[in-house]
């Protein structure tokens, strides 16, 4: 912060006074204090200069600009200038997230907090935000939904991190020949050479489907999606203001 101001000014010659006039920032001037031309001669219609001041403090300045003749008699005259240097406002936050790092399972959600804070105490516009980095089959959301609105100061956003579990299908497959029977009444022995005849289907048919029964890892007949992959993930969340954005970065561990 270095702030600038210029104090433009003439000198007027009075009864045809006629010496240069050495201008020069009295006690109590800011730091920087130049008057160009630093000497000058007076005329009727008046000798332009300009007072340049700057200050890197926070202040307000009270001093005298003087002018002394080079005449004989020296004459000096002196008129009171003030100025107040304030603070640099542009515009900037910071932003920060907790913890730095998470491990979970799969199909789990991390939750993380991340804080903006603005330097001039509140935002000028909306606040959105993002994430980056994320491992496949996995999302993030923020609540506020909406990420901080303009004109407010420091806050804290949710953010959610959710992974995929592991899914699997399992096909269930058990056939039976097609079997021609006649509706007569059956002998005891006609029974058990029926009992005999489906006994032999159902073995033939669990050969015929690998067992009959598959589930994840069996072979044949199943699927599933792994989920997220395992792994150590470096996540970067953004806050955008207007033109203004920043990043931090947090770690989550997705484990089987």
């Amino acid at each position: 912060m270095n702030t600038t101001a210029t104090f433009p000014g003439t000198v007027v010659a009075v009864s045809g006074y006629n010496s240069d006039v050495n201008l020069s920032c009295g006690t109590g001037a800011p730091p920087t204090c130049t008057v160009s031309p630093g000497s000058l001669t007076p005329t009727s219609t008046g000798a332009p200069f300009n007072i340049t001041v700057s200050s890197a403090v926070a202040q307000t300045y009270s001093f005298n600009l003087s002018a002394v003749g080079t005449d004989p008699a020296a004459i000096a005259h002196s008129i009171p200038l003030s100025f107040t240097a304030t603070l640099n406002t542009a515009f900037d936050f910071s932003i920060s997230a907790t913890p730095s790092s998470i491990a979970i399972a799969q199909g789990k959600t991390a939750l993380f907090s991340a804080t903006v804070n603005p330097n001039t105490g509140a935002f000028p516009n909306d606040v959105s935000f993002a994430c980056s980095g994320l491992p496949a089959k996995s999302s993030c959301s923020f609540n506020p939904a909406g990420g901080v609105p303009s004109g407010s100061g420091s806050s804290v956003v949710t953010i959610s991190l959710v992974t995929t579990a592991p899914s699997s299908s399992a096909a269930v497959l058990l056939t039976f020949p097609l079997l021609a029977t006649v509706l007569v009444p059956l002998t005891g022995r006609g029974r058990r050479k029926l009992l005999r005849l489906l006994l032999v289907s159902i073995a033939f048919a669990s050969l015929a489907c690998g067992g009959g029964l598959q589930g994840n890892g069996g072979g044949g007949g199943g699927g599933g999606s792994s989920g997220t992959t395992p792994g150590n993930y470096i996540v970067t969340i953004t806050g955008t203001c207007g033109t203004v954005a920043h990043s931090t970065a947090v770690t989550l561990t997705v484990t089987q």
